[in-house]
């Protein structure tokens, strides 16, 4: 009887055999299916931050156009309201161009000429590159993603002026766009874009 307790004693305290043990209780089911939830809490996280980077990047294109409507928009003004300045009588136009070019010429230093510094300055729009330039002589601006430019010139009738010395408004329609595409964006090529009209009538256009 002693032997055979012996015996189960010994058999109890028998170690398991190494192949067969449990680490912590993990079996490779319990990993797959841990590995599975971790890639698709990965791939939610990946998603999330992906959609949230695009809508920054999105907020950040109108962000700039934004800064270039107003920054257009502030120097034509300026330009503009300059336009005809002649202390001396000089014979000028203060204003002339088409729809694409808008020519700006003012005596600023009464020297009876336009070759000062701003006293002569033109905006030329290139479609093909989606430019607007802003030359002055010495200096050049150069803005980028203007998709359309249009300058109308208007007499003080509110009509189209004939020749430039009716001209006393001019009418500016500018549309500036994103720099990049954007995919989900169905409309004008994917790019967002803002289109900003403005009248300016130089003072001096009538004296």
């Amino acid at each position: 009887m002693q032997g055979t307790n012996r015996h189960t004693a010994r058999a109890r305290s028998s170690p398991i055999p190494a192949r067969l043990r449990l680490e912590g209780g993990v079996t490779l089911i319990t990993l797959m299916i841990g590995l599975a939830v971790g890639s698709i809490v990965l791939a939610g996280i990946y998603t999330t931050f992906n959609m949230q980077a695009n809508a920054y990047l999105r907020e950040q294109q109108l962000v700039d156009v934004q800064q270039t409507v107003r920054l257009v928009k502030s120097m034509m003004i300026r330009d503009l309201h300059r336009a005809g300045y002649n202390p001396t009588r000089a014979g000028f136009s203060g204003v002339t161009g088409n729809a694409t070019l808008v020519q700006i010429q003012a005596d600023l230093d009464g020297d009876t000429s336009t070759t000062g510094q701003n006293e002569n300055i033109t905006y030329s729009y290139d479609e093909g590159s989606s430019r607007l330039l802003r030359n002055s002589g010495a200096a050049q601006t150069q803005f980028s993603n203007i998709q359309a430019f249009t300058a109308t010139y208007l007499d003080d009738t509110g009509s189209t002026a004939a020749v430039p010395a009716d001209i006393r408004h001019v009418h500016l329609s500018i549309t500036v766009r994103t720099a990049l595409s954007d995919p989900n964006y169905p409309l004008n090529g994917g790019y967002r874009s803002v289109t900003f009209q403005f009248r300016v009538a130089p003072r001096n256009l009538a004296l």
